[in-house]
């Protein structure tokens, strides 16, 4: 017989409806973050707590929460699906019939899910930097308002039209809101759907939490932070590169030092203003950027977005050589 210390407990089994999983797969999947832009925010974290299952993403923006009542578990567990995985959990459960049930087992290895017919076995990753985010939530839910407006989401649609950013105001509860815009200002009226009500999933936030299940903190190798860093870090060692090149009594090096470390100074700048306005644009140009820099191609990009803007590359280039040369010629 084995001894207790060699003995391991069975993994939890949930039972879900698929309608419900393929559900909640599908309403946080927009939040979740870009592998392209934010690799370790690319997945979607299944949580169990006593007889609700939750996916939550995020992509740093936003955390989205998809709740589903289950039938029955024999335990709480979580497991964290890679985006492609995730995809594919929700494939498979929206091809069930509207009635099965799923049942899921994760050992913290692997997560399996099977219905009476069908299975499914997906890889459960365990390379993620983690933040509780019940915690993040619970500040916001806590401070909601008890009789919010209401939105028909086919009516949210029609004012994307309206700008990047929208301020909403309401006017009285659950009456009409206010949309304003840059030049911009417009009345929407809110359903008249009671509003579900508000608590923070699981265990009480204020209570520690241990082990359990949370989200990828921000990645400090993202396109943005190394493109945001390498140019504060142009900026400042570009002050030696100017002594050296004065010291060496080159001065057309000197300036061309200084009028690049003017430019690793504007677009530090205007990174992290991009950042704060919109971070979402932010990471993707930073994304965008560091793959034109990659490849080598940025500078016939240049040229193009500079014909396209009715500017004269080719004569910026003779100036260049005509100052260059003027340069030399008086030392």
């Amino acid at each position: 017989m084995p001894s207790e210390a060699t003995m391991t407990l069975p993994s939890p089994i949930t039972t879900v409806s698929a309608t419900e999983l393929a559900r909640i797969l599908a309403q946080t999947a927009p939040h979740r973050a870009d592998s392209t832009v934010w690799s370790k925010g690319a997945a979607t974290l299944l949580d169990v707590v006593e007889l609700r299952l939750h996916a939550v993403t995020t992509d740093r923006t936003a955390i989205a929460v998809g709740t589903a009542h289950l039938h029955e578990t024999s335990g709480a567990w979580h497991a964290v699906l890679r985006d492609t995985d995730a995809d594919a959990l929700h494939q498979w459960a929206s091809s069930r019939g509207h009635d099965e049930d799923v049942r899921l087992v994760s050992d913290g290895q692997r997560l399996d899910a099977h219905t009476a017919g069908s299975g499914l076995h997906l890889p459960v990753s365990t390379a993620y930097p983690v933040l509780d985010w019940r915690a993040r939530l619970a500040p916001y839910l806590r401070n909601a308002t008890a009789s919010p407006a209401g939105l028909d989401t086919d009516a949210l649609r029609r004012w994307s039209t309206s700008g990047d950013t929208l301020w909403l105001d309401a006017t009285k509860p659950a009456t009409a809101v206010v949309i304003r815009g840059e030049r911009f200002v417009g009345l929407q009226m809110a359903t008249k759907q009671t509003v579900p009500a508000i608590r923070v999933p699981g265990p009480d936030p204020a209570t520690p939490l241990g082990s359990a299940p949370a989200l990828p903190l921000p990645d400090r190798d993202s396109h943005h932070t190394t493109l945001y860093t390498e140019m504060l870090k142009r900026v400042i060692t570009s002050e030696e590169a100017v002594t050296d090149a004065r010291q060496a009594q080159d001065g057309w090096a000197a300036t061309a030092h200084i009028h690049a470390a003017g430019s690793a100074y504007v677009a530090n700048r205007l990174l992290a203003e991009l950042e704060q306005y919109d971070p979402r644009r932010a990471y993707h140009l930073a994304a965008q950027l560091r793959e034109e820099l990659d490849l080598g191609e940025f500078t016939d990009i240049a040229r193009e977005i500079a014909y396209r803007a009715d500017l004269d590359p080719a004569a910026w280039r003779d100036e260049y050589r005509r100052r260059k040369d003027a340069s030399l010629s008086r030392t």
